[in-house]
């Protein structure tokens, strides 16, 4: 049967030429017909189709290493997209492919890094801010860890005070008078009051299935009304998820290379495939 439809097909096709060089078959069809994969009527295909998608980079290695096929991929990074993708049928001199064989690790946001995207830069009171530390204490580290932060913001200690400062100008004695109002913020942790900081540490995983990964938040703190509002500022997410992606693909490297036993690491180029 394949090969009485590989006759037909054979049959029907016509040469094009392109610049006069050849450019390979076509079969035309009238209007209205519907084109047949003709791949369902051979035994088997003539090159490997496939296009699996991972969310673990395990996974994606111990495919590629399964497939024998890690060792004569092309691996791209789309740091647009957060994925990597293995071609393992790429084009070779003087020998082009289809490139229909290939497999992508996609690297999504984690749950808790899109929280604090959310909350990144809005004034929060004491209340809010409060129920934000219950949420995330795990993810703050350093001097100021979750709990001492949820303690801090309990015990909250506010001194405010006015300095008067006197100019004088000029033989006749113009002055100019300067108020300047300080506010110190602070919260009791340990039986002592400790101001709060404008840098904090945190850890937590940027990308699903992924590290946790270090970056320093800035705290904000204002005075209004006799109450404290507060503020967690990441100040660059997008720098802050480059750096993570870029992590990660030194990860896939790493394992890959691992999983060879090898110390070479493959060529992973970063753009769009």
């Amino acid at each position: 049967m394949s090969d009485f439809i590989e006759k037909i097909i054979g049959a029907l096709q016509v040469p094009i030429h392109i610049n006069g060089d050849r450019a390979g078959n076509r079969v035309f069809l009238p209007p209205n017909w519907e084109r047949l994969k003709e791949d369902e009527f051979r035994e088997k295909p003539p090159w490997i189709s496939s296009q699996p998608s991972f969310t673990k980079t395990e996974s994606l290695v111990d495919y590629l290493y399964s497939a024998e096929a890690a060792q004569l991929a092309r691996y791209f990074a789309n740091d647009m997209k957060f994925e990597i993708v293995a071609v393992m049928d790429p084009h070779e001199a003087e020998n082009p492919s289809f490139e229909r064989w290939k497999a992508t690790l996609q690297f999504t946001p984690s749950p808790e890094w899109c929280a604090w995207k959310r909350v990144s830069g809005t004034w929060l009171e004491g209340d809010e801010f409060r129920l934000f530390l219950e949420n995330n204490l795990e993810y703050f580290t350093g001097d100021f860890a979750g709990a001492k932060l949820l303690e801090m913001s309990r015990n909250l200690r506010i001194k405010s005070g006015t300095n008067t400062e006197f100019d004088y100008t000029g033989s006749g004695g113009d002055r100019e008078i300067k108020f300047e109002h300080n506010v110190n913020a602070g919260g009791q942790a340990g039986g002592t009051t400790v101001k709060f900081p404008e840098q904090l540490d945190a850890e937590l995983r940027v990308f699903r299935n992924c590290e946790t990964f270090k970056f320093k938040p800035r705290l904000r703190v204002v005075h209004v009304k006799g109450d404290l509002r507060f503020s967690i500022d990441l100040m660059e997410t997008e720098a802050i998820e480059e750096r993570a992606f870029t992590h990660e693909v030194k990860t896939f490297q790493n394992l890959l290379a691992k999983k060879y036993e090898t110390e070479d690491l493959v060529t992973v180029l970063y753009g769009i495939n």
